[in-house]
């Protein structure tokens, strides 16, 4: 079976970080599954519709109270002040951007 002309499952825009890299964004979506697990947590057990609306209400009034801070102060990020990223995370996505830039200011010769 030859597969070398076959599309790939998933182009490579989709899963390349290179932009994400660039734009100081992500490359997980750890902090969506975090927010599931919670989800879950609040939700479990109950199958009411006014205990999803009420949780719905509350998540709604969390996250315009984070955004009206990350406007305020936006160096604080999104997390705010108080919850700071591990320094190995940090340390590896300053190594990554350095990598890239180092990469972009290449010049080739041909």
């Amino acid at each position: 079976m030859n597969m070398g002309n076959r599309d790939a499952l998933f182009p490579i825009r989709i899963w390349n970080m290179v932009d994400r890299i660039a734009d100081g964004l992500s490359r997980t979506n750890n902090s969506v599954e975090g927010w599931h697990s919670v989800w879950n947590v609040h939700l479990r057990g109950t199958n009411r519709l006014s205990t999803f609306v009420r949780k719905m209400i509350e998540e709604d009034n969390l996250w315009d109270d984070r955004i009206n801070d990350y406007h305020a102060a936006p160096a604080n990020g999104i997390r705010g002040p108080h919850e700071t990223r591990k320094r190995k995370y940090v340390n590896q996505d300053n190594n990554l951007t350095a990598i890239l830039n180092d990469f972009n200011n290449r010049h080739c010769r041909v």
